[in-house]
């Protein structure tokens, strides 16, 4: 609390307007702040960076009536200074605070200073606060006894159905000044608006007595009538510095507060926690004991105390690890993915043997439906632990993870502290989703803050900034998943083991759907036993022209509206009472795709129309997504005869560097090529242009590529159909390995290509592509741009390239193979 000399506060106060009520010295209220001037005063005095831990404000109360917008503050307006102990906001409907703030004393405006954006007044102070409030009357005086009289008489009306705060009551009676005391039975009596605020004008004592006493005589019949007793009193809060600090004041202990305290103090001394939680849980439950309900901390406290004793500081899951049970499971629930099904084996066969061994942290890279959370929680499932999934795709502000500090308004705990209370136990499997989709800004860098939670040799101290105690991570299984791992910082890159989840096959994405996402749709539509028949032809129709993806996502999602399309049909057939109940069985066929799902939006034709064309090239790419065939345009402009080299489709550097490549490599063999007859690449302005330039596109493995489309261009032929290739090429025409082989290859044969061009170094990469999609194309491995165009073009006429490739050297693997 902020304290001044004397009780005399500052003459320069901003103002709040009311129009709900009357505010009164000693009486704390939740104040509604809606109107334009009074948010501003908010924002700008209460919020502002130089505002103080609990500021000094003035509340002025006007009639209802009156437009808040236009109000006009007149001189001699009495208010009352208040000051302000918490704050908190809504945004909707509209933008809304809510002010808790307890009155102290009159004040009288003498001038106002500024009107907007919010008042400013200079203010006199009328009154003084607490026990020297500037009484004028003496208690043996007949008003004062009379005012005695009835305010007992009202107080035994509130003691009659609760005799433990009998007490309380005439410590009230007996030591609040008689000039509060009128305020404070004023208050919370029946008391009109109008009523209030005479009494809020009337500074001398003796007169405020007066007017007080019919009030509060008035409220008595109101009682014997209803019979309401006290409840129209209950929630009366004194605000009173001096007064809040007497023991015989606590209000909070004649409600069910009570009761519920000593539930907690009781749940407390039956936990089992460590001993320095152990400390900090007594300290802050003697803290709600010395409180009230009505303190503005109070809730504060009570959802501290209750979050320390709901963490499972001590509780932890019991194992069950059985290798031969996880091996099934992992069958069972994914097709494919050998590799990354043996690695998780043993993860789980090191943690059966040695429990007490902490493990790496794994991180399942992947394209988006490729099973990833699937994983995750196929491991809790075969270690019986409980699982959570943590989402972190967007998050900016590194207290998501470590929490907020309590002295924040609206301060919570972080996702890892909230997610062991939610599953009850200090060792569940804590899945960090969307990984590589972190950032950083103005509130700290998210990957920065999750080192210490994903370091085994710092998270047995993890301190959680709203819990302010040391939690142990040591037991809990992370793992993550991301779909792009170069994107991921390299310190929190090192402290996790990358697992990679390729694409899927055309084979196995069939087999996935016919074993698992059609009975899937089928058991969720309702529809097992509703003749609807699938075959694998139209499974391999929306495969192949209807989903373009590296995962099962879309496929399943296409699924799920044929067996919409059907649920129709049976409930339009049960609701007309003519027909009969069931539908006969019915196999779909490619025309039902058309007619349910459109015409495809994908296929191999526009691939094939668009590559037979001299200059156009197609090329291979990696995303996060899977892999994807790239079309590459040329052409050739007669414009300035300075030759300029235009780029265009969203190209990143290094795409622009390989264009700058592939052009001045080919300027350099045009005469071994046979293309400086007529110097057409002097006089030349060439365009290169990626279509889908809404699509950013960036990387090493287009310099081939482009090159051969130039080279397709300048001696007006076509590239053989069905070629695709990728590689990097260098000045003196040498092709470089690529990454991402697997994920090319796969989309090289989702769009029906025939051959592969791929750099001689990338090999060893052909042992990851699955044998089917191996055996339907052709691979060629080459180490020269020779070799590639004599690849694109089924063979080259031109001499000067019969004699590059007869000087080549032979390779250990054949240049054309069929795998």
């Amino acid at each position: 609390m902020v304290v001044f000399a004397n009780d005399v506060f500052p003459r320069k106060i901003p103002l709040i307007i009311t129009t709900s009520d009357v505010l009164l010295p000693g009486v704390t209220v939740k104040i509604p702040i809606t109107e334009s001037r009074n948010v501003n005063m908010v924002r700008s005095q209460l919020l502002g960076s130089n505002s103080s831990p609990n500021p000094i404000i003035g509340i002025v109360p006007k009639q209802a009536e009156d437009s808040s917008e236009a109000v006009t503050i007149d001189k001699d307006t009495v208010g009352v200074i208040g000051q302000v102990f918490h704050i908190s906001r809504t945004s909707w409907p509209k933008p809304t605070f809510m002010v808790l703030v307890s009155g102290l004393c009159r004040f009288r405006v003498d001038k106002l200073i500024m009107e907007e954006p919010y008042l400013v007044a200079i203010a006199t102070q009328l009154d003084g606060f607490g026990d020297e409030s500037g009484e004028e009357i003496s208690k043996t005086d007949p008003t004062a006894q009379e005012f005695r009289d009835v305010a007992a008489k009202l107080f035994a009306k509130l003691t009659t159905s609760y005799s433990h705060i009998t007490d309380k009551m005439s410590h009230i009676l007996d030591l609040m000044p008689l000039s509060r005391l009128a305020d404070f039975c004023c208050s919370y009596s029946s008391a009109t608006y109008a009523e209030k605020l005479d009494v809020l004008n009337t500074v001398d004592v003796a007169e405020r007595l007066k007017k007080v006493i019919p009030i509060m005589q008035r409220f008595i019949q109101e009682l014997d009538k209803s019979g309401l007793n006290d409840r129209r009193l209950m929630p009366f809060k004194t605000s009173n510095s001096k007064l809040t600090r007497m023991k015989p004041l606590e209000m909070g202990t004649f409600s069910e507060e009570g009761d519920d305290l000593s539930d907690l103090i009781k749940r407390a001394k039956d936990l089992s926690v460590p001993a320095h939680v152990s400390k900090v849980l007594n300290r802050e439950l003697q803290r709600l004991k010395r409180m009230g309900s009505f303190h503005p901390e109070h809730s504060i406290i009570r959802t501290y105390v209750e979050l320390l004793m709901d963490l499972p500081w001590n509780v932890s899951a019991i194992e069950t690890l059985d290798i031969h049970k996880a091996r099934k499971d992992l069958d069972d629930d994914h097709f494919a993915m050998t590799s990354v099904k043996r690695r998780i084996l043993e993860f789980l066969a090191v943690r059966q043997l040695n429990k007490s061994k902490k493990g790496p942290i794994l991180c399942l890279v992947g394209p988006p439906g490729v099973g990833k959370t699937s994983i995750a929680k196929s491991i809790a499932k075969t270690t019986g632990r409980p699982f959570h999934c943590i989402s972190l795709g967007g998050t900016y502000n590194q207290s998501d993870i470590r929490g907020h500090r309590k002295t924040y308004l609206g301060a919570m705990p972080g996702r890892i502290i909230q997610a062991l209370k939610t599953t009850g136990v200090n060792n569940p499997v804590l899945l960090l989703d969307e990984v590589d989709k972190v950032g950083s800004g103005a509130h700290g860098s998210v990957a920065a803050a999750l080192l210490e939670v994903l370091d085994s040799a710092q998270n047995s101290h993890f301190t959680d900034h709203y819990v302010n105690l040391h939690f142990d991570l040591s037991q809990v299984m992370f793992l993550a998943t991301a779909n792009n791992a170069n994107v991921i910082p390299a310190p929190l890159l090192d402290r996790m083991e990358i697992i990679k989840l390729n694409g899927y096959t055309e084979e196995e994405k069939l087999q996935i759907a016919q074993k698992h996402l059609l009975p899937k749709q089928l058991r969720e539509h309702g529809l097992e036993n509703s003749g609807l028949q699938v075959p694998e032809s139209c499974i391999i129709e929306i495969i192949r022209n209807y989903t373009q993806e590296a995962g099962v996502r879309s496929l399943e999602r296409h699924l799920g509206a044929l067996c919409r399309h059907r649920v129709v049909k049976l409930v339009e057939n049960q609701s007309d009472n003519s027909a009969q109940n069931t539908l006969a069985p019915v196999t779909l066929d490619e025309t039902c795709l058309i007619d349910i799902l459109g015409p495809p939006p994908f296929g191999d034709f526009e691939l094939w129309r668009r590559a037979g064309i001299p200059g156009v090239a197609l090329g291979l790419s990696w995303t996060e997504y899977g892999g994807r065939v790239l079309i590459i345009e040329t052409t050739r402009l007669n414009r300035s005869s300075q030759g300029s080299l235009v780029l265009t489709g969203h190209l990143g550097d290094v795409m622009k560097e390989s264009a700058s490549l592939a052009v001045d490599w080919l300027r350099s063999v045009a005469k071994q090529y046979g293309l400086n007859s007529s110097d057409p690449l002097s006089d030349a302005d060439l365009h290169i242009h990626f279509p889908a330039g809404a699509i950013s596109k960036d990387g090493p493995s287009a310099g081939i590529a482009i090159a051969t489309a130039l080279y397709s261009l300048f001696t007006n032929r076509p590239i053989a159909n069905g070629v695709v290739m990728t590689g990097e090429i260098t000045l003196s025409g040498a092709v470089l390995p690529v990454g991402g082989v697997k994920e090319k290859v796969l989309a090289a044969h989702r769009a029906c290509l025939k051959k592969v061009i791929l750099p001689q170094k990338n090999y060893s990469d052909l042992a990851d592509i699955p044998e089917s999609t191996k055996n339907d194309l052709e691979f060629s491995l080459v180490t020269e741009m020779s070799e590639v165009l004599q690849a694109a073009f089924d063979g080259m006429t031109e001499s000067d390239s019969s004699v590059m490739l007869n000087n080549m050297k032979s390779n250990d693997s054949p240049l054309l193979c069929k795998l």
